[in-house]
């Protein structure tokens, strides 16, 4: 029995992809016209095995053989069969004639093709094309077969080789033939096709077709066996409404999960980047951003997924990952956990010190839920040490943080704070007094100096800056020089979730972002002067400062703010119900990263805290 409904209502129409995984794999699938036909790639278009370093197929789908048949423009409609099952129901003519879907289980990624009633004979083909770059990984197809002659699993066809295999059609046995380097399979295809990738342990990708000695039956056992897998592992987290009364809490319920399994499964060994469907990328690879990440981190944790959030911190702790200074992060790496600049976003120098204390908070909240250490003391101390050393004689940081642009931002401040006092405790635990006495000392002056980044004529935390714009090269101007500005910056909440203590100016602040930066639950992120792309980015609507703004709704017991958040979210989702790094201020169009990770798992923790307040 399914835990949610499969025909749930699809709140979100904003093209974008699915995310499907298992902690093993990473694939990006989209069925969606407005994605698909701008560069022809479709189904699974990027595939990535143990990291994010290769990228194994560009294209994975099935395909009537006859394409002249098909109605192109809105022939196609993807929706979620259930939260971890993207699916497409295909139309010829305005019929429904079949129906792909695809999902993850244990031994690999299931795909499935399955023909609507009075269809007839369809001849379909199913096309796979790898990356056409060498990744090292994607080292051949195999099938599966079971001629007497070949008595071992794992027979490997060459690119120049015309294969046929035995293919069950309609309850006799066929041929199906295999040819060309896009491996292609052609043949009329009964009621069911089952297709499962299964990675092998050298990092090829094995095509598992149902055949003699790899029947049908087995096809559906792994279909089966992957809805019990994730229904479980759903059920093993906080699932919002445990016992659901009503559409919306099962409305809930539903984007929680889509949202969470996605976050889940953009995770690969505790490599998890910003975004995987290609808007943010350097070197060719995803980029890892170490805020992005352990946000990410801190989401799964609390909602019970403690395993998957000690790879993102165990990662992120590693000796391996290059520091600017001792205890200071860069603020981008790529793949390999390299610093390397020339990628999308922003310019991975940009100084973001509130990554150390991200990490100095999880290791501390790991610690309290598990009994255990991640990083060592001497890891978490040099961190915390290089926030000290960080402060100016304004008792302050002045650095690129949540907004990656330079100034004295509330939430950076408020975030190294609280951090270091939980380092303070660990240097206790550690029997470091010294340590422990130097922490809360400078936790002390930061606290001190936070009044200093309040506008008392708009009531509202700001980030002071001595520019008001970014320069030329998409770098901060970093001199100390002039006046500060006084630019508002919703991010000021941030510091408030990730444990600084919540006070009187930050309820004004709530008041302010309620009364003049949302738009129907959606908020902006930051103000800026340049009136050109800056000013408009910051005045955007942004999922995971609108989610963090639901969660402090909680704090204030305000059911209505907290659910006109969620609902806003929701509106705004992509076909597949993930969610968007933004929407566009007007509303014509969404950013290209859709999803993004931090703001899927930012909106799975918003969700189960609103839940607390109305049930």
């Amino acid at each position: 029995m399914l835990l949610l409904s499969a025909t749930t209502s699809q709140a979100g129409n904003w093209p974008g992809h699915a995310i499907v995984g298992n902690g093993k794999f990473c694939a990006v699938y989209s069925e969606d016209p407005r994605i698909t036909m701008k560069d022809g790639f479709q189904g699974i278009r990027h595939f990535y095995f143990n990291d994010f370093t290769d990228d194994c197929i560009q294209t994975a789908c099935f395909q009537l053989e006859n394409k002249s048949t098909m109605v192109q423009k809105d022939s196609v409609v993807p929706y979620m069969a259930d939260f971890f099952t993207p699916a497409a129901k295909h139309f010829r003519v305005n019929k429904h004639v079949y129906t792909t879907s695809i999902r993850a289980c244990d031994e690999g990624l299931l795909m499935q093709f399955r023909p609507e009633p009075g269809a007839g004979n369809l001849t379909v083909k199913f096309l796979i094309e790898p990356t056409k770059k060498d990744t090292g990984r994607f080292i051949s197809f195999q099938i599966l077969r079971s001629d007497d002659d070949i008595n071992e699993p794992g027979y490997e066809k060459s690119d120049e080789e015309l294969a046929y295999i035995d293919w069950m059609v309609k309850g006799k046995w066929g041929n199906l033939k295999i040819s060309g380097s896009q491996l292609p399979v052609y043949g009329s295809l009964g009621p069911l096709l089952g297709l499962t990738f299964v990675v092998s342990e050298n990092g090829s990708l094995e095509i598992l077709l149902a055949q003699k000695g790899y029947s049908l039956n087995t096809v559906k056992t792994l279909w089966k066996k992957a809805d019990k897998k994730w229904n479980k592992w759903i059920r093993q987290g906080k699932l919002p409404y445990r016992n659901p009364k009503s559409d919306k809490q099962r409305l809930y319920n539903e984007y929680y999960s889509r949202n969470l399994y996605a976050a889940y499964s953009s995770v690969l060994n505790g490599n998890v980047p910003a975004d995987v469907t290609g808007q943010f990328h350097t070197n060719g690879m995803p980029q890892l951003y170490p805020r992005d990440a352990m946000m990410v981190a801190r989401n799964l944790l609390q909602l019970g997924y403690h395993e998957t959030a000690a790879e993102i911190i165990r990662f992120w702790s590693g000796d391996n990952i290059p520091m600017k200074t001792p205890g200071e992060f860069y603020a981008r790496y790529d793949a390999r956990g390299q610093a390397t600049d020339g990628g999308s976003g922003a310019r991975y120098d940009e100084p973001e010190w509130d990554a150390g204390a991200y990490l100095i908070v999880l290791n501390y909240e790991y610690y309290k839920v598990t009994g255990k250490w991640i990083s060592t003391p001497e890891k978490l101390f040099s961190c915390a040490d290089f926030i000290v050393g960080a402060l100016d004689s304004n008792g302050l940081l002045y650095e690129g943080g949540i907004v990656e642009w330079t100034g004295y931002l509330p939430a950076t401040n408020m975030i190294c704070a609280a951090a270091l006092l939980k380092a303070s405790e660990i240097a206790k635990l550690n029997k470091r007094n010294d340590l422990a006495g130097k922490y809360t000392s400078a936790y002390n002056t930061i606290s001190a100096s936070l009044p200093e980044l309040f506008d008392n004529d708009r009531k509202i935390y700001t980030a002071r800056r001595y520019y008001s714009i970014k320069a030329d090269d998409n770098f901060s101007f970093s001199e100390k020089k002039g006046e500060l500005n006084y630019l508002w910056d919703v991010t000021s909440v941030f510091g408030i979730l990730w444990g600084y203590p919540d006070h009187p100016l930050m309820h004004d602040t709530y008041r302010y972002v309620k009364e003049n930066l949302n738009h129907n639950g959606g908020v902006k992120y930051f103000e800026a002067t340049d009136n050109s792309w800056l000013e408009a980015y910051g005045s955007d609507l942004f999922f995971f400062a609108t989610a963090a703004w639901a969660k402090y709704a909680v704090m204030q017991n305000d059911k209505v703010f907290a659910q006109k958040n969620i609902d806003w979210i929701i509106a705004q989702s992509n076909i597949y119900g993930l969610m968007p790094e933004r929407v566009l201020s007007d509303y014509s169009a969404i950013s290209e990263a859709s999803p993004l990770t931090w703001c899927c798992a930012e909106f799975a923790t918003a969700v189960k805290e609103v839940s607390r307040i109305t049930k």
